[in-house]
């Protein structure tokens, strides 16, 4: 919206307001504001005609009946000549940042000067009082000539006050530009007049008296940059209908394992120790060593047992052998009984071995050194650890869980479509589905859409339909409760705001709309529904209004208590 409404009175010189503003509905499809950085609006401005002293801004003293409905800064009328208003908005190149100006001055004529009190604010997800950077006012004619006014700095966080004396008069192009390093905000907000003298802006523009009430509401950047507040703009949206069922989060079927015993042994951990829960770890990653116990024992006990054992075989064999040698070169005995003999020495050195290797073992997995001969234990899938049951050095069972592990890489979205509403849901086009936390998440399919299950759980009476949800991040979480909007029909274009902009008030919907940089109207909504975080609008709204969608309650309690809330500075 270009163009300067009717003038308003001012009692002193131009005040400026720019926020920094990144807010928007990143999941519509919509329309760009007015003009390709967000639009601005001209006009005079009811309750900014005219600051006592807002060229000032030295303190944070406090407005005057700020907050009531229709007032204002308490301005007049400087010389009997109007003064102008203007709310603008623009996206700096380099990051895509956006600033709101909100701008106040009183007519620019040649030799004298108009001061600007410059109000910027930085609107990410809340807006704040812009802190830093330089201000040029440019001055420029239809031939590229231009006069520029700067400032290097805020007076006061969020508060700029560049003065403008033009040398010319004549009809001149009106930019604002705010650099802060890469990040430059251009402001263009159209045509000026600069008069040659006063006299000429006097016969131009008349006197007049400040108009009266409009019944606007006064929430000054002041006070929006105290509190949690931010804008959010109305945009046109392509919208499906929409059917709300409720739903979970959950691995896909080949995103779970659980690694148990090959054999019953013993767990040694590696030199850092076993892997805690939480760890995310890769597919083939050494979770331990399992030192398999024989016969299915695995005490020490039982293992020095049988090295004795081995050890006295061992010994009572080789006497054999050397007792039926000497026997044997004599003839006394046949050779078959020293060949059995030396097979019974050569067993009982093998069961000796066995020992020593159970044993070196058995130490191993006590000390949580290397186990000789043990299985490492490895993950089948890459994934997050969610249950280790056991410790290093304990005694497992063939069979038993040692490790789960879940992989969150992508899961499935099961929504959960009650019996009742299956014939509404039989094709699903997409949809949304919000988070416990409240933060709402697309749901893409493809162009044939999906559809639910036919078969009924009949544990909960659902059909469930389940689609992959892409998770590279480790964001979304596993096993989560989730609120789902499935898409069931071709979309079309509705008007759409954040949902968090609508304030019921007495079981009605209304939403709080910025008319100029710090007046806002309220305005009863007639709605036809919500869609993933958005409420639909009927009635109540235009496309590239900006409504209040964090902190609206803040505004309505200044239309209530007729006083600012945190309210700031004496003008």
């Amino acid at each position: 919206m270009t163009g300067h409404n009717s003038p308003k009175l001012l009692t002193f010189p131009l005040l400026v307001l720019a926020v920094g503003c990144g807010l928007g509905l990143a999941v519509l499809s919509g329309c760009e504001s007015d003009h390709d950085r967000g639009g601005h609006s001209h006009g005079g401005h009811d309750d900014h005609a005219g600051h006592d002293d807002h060229g000032g801004h030295d303190d944070h003293g406090g407005h005057e009946q700020a907050g009531a409905p229709g007032h204002g800064h308490g301005h007049g009328v400087e010389g009997g000549l109007p003064g102008t208003t203007i709310t603008d908005f623009s996206r700096s190149p380099a990051d895509g940042s956006e600033t709101e100006l909100f701008v106040e001055f009183g007519p620019l004529i040649v030799g004298e000067e108009t001061p600007f009190a410059a109000h910027f604010t930085d609107c990410g997800e809340l807006w704040t009082a812009v802190g830093e950077g330089a201000l040029v006012v440019e001055l420029s004619t239809a031939s590229g000539a231009a006069e520029t006014f700067e400032v290097r700095g805020p007076s006061v966080p969020g508060i700029f006050r560049p003065v403008a004396k033009p040398t010319t008069a004549g009809l001149r192009r009106l930019r604002f530009h705010l650099a802060r390093g890469a990040r430059v905000h251009v402001h263009d907000v159209g045509e000026v007049t600069v008069y040659p003298t006063r006299a000429a802006a006097e016969k131009a523009l008349g006197g007049g008296e400040e108009e009266g009430d409009d019944g606007s509401i006064s929430f000054l950047k002041e006070q929006a940059w105290r509190l949690d507040f931010a804008l959010a703009e109305v945009k046109k949206q392509a919208v499906s209908p929409t059917v709300r069922v409720f739903g979970e989060l959950v691995p896909r079927s080949d995103g779970r394992a659980r690694v148990t015993a090959s054999a019953s042994g013993r767990l040694v951990a590696a030199s850092g120790g076993l892997p805690q829960v939480g760890a995310v770890i890769g597919r083939g990653t050494v979770l331990g060593t399992l030192v398999p116990s024989m016969s299915g024992g695995g005490n020490l006990a039982a293992i020095l047992l049988q090295k004795e054992k081995a050890s006295i075989a061992a010994s009572t064999a080789q006497r054999e052998v050397d007792r039926l040698t000497s026997l044997v070169e004599q003839g006394a005995v046949p050779a078959r009984r020293l060949q059995e003999a030396e097979a019974g020495v050569a067993r009982a050195k093998a069961d000796s071995a066995s020992a020593d290797r159970l044993l070196a073992q058995y130490q191993g997995a006590v000390s949580g050194g290397r186990a000789p001969g043990g299985i490492q234990i490895v993950a089948p899938i890459g994934g997050v650890l969610t249950d280790v049951p056991v410790v290093a050095g304990s005694y497992v069972e063939e069979g038993e869980k040692m490790f789960e592990i879940v992989d969150t890489s992508v899961l499935w979205l099961v929504a959960r479509v009650p019996e009742i509403k299956h014939a509404e849901a039989r094709k699903v086009f997409g949809g949304a589905f919000r988070l416990p936390g409240g933060e709402w998440r697309d749901i893409v399919v493809g162009e044939g859409g999906v559809s639910p299950s036919t078969v009924l759980d009949e544990a909960d009476r659902t059909f469930p339909l389940r689609v992959a949800i892409e998770n590279a991040d480790g964001a979304l979480p596993a096993g989560a409760k989730v609120v789902v909007d499935l898409a069931v029909a071709a979309p079309r274009v509705r008007l759409a705001m954040p949902a968090s902009a609508v304030v019921y008030e007495q079981g009605a919907p209304v939403a709080y709309v910025m008319v100029e940089g710090e007046s806002f109207a309220r305005r009863p909504l007639t709605l036809a529904g919500e869609v993933g975080g958005r409420v639909l609008i009927e009635e109540g709204v235009q496309a590239g209004e900006r409504v209040v969608s964090t902190g609206a309650m803040y505004v309505k309690l200044a239309t209530a208590s007729g006083a600012a809330i945190g309210h700031g500075h004496a003008h």
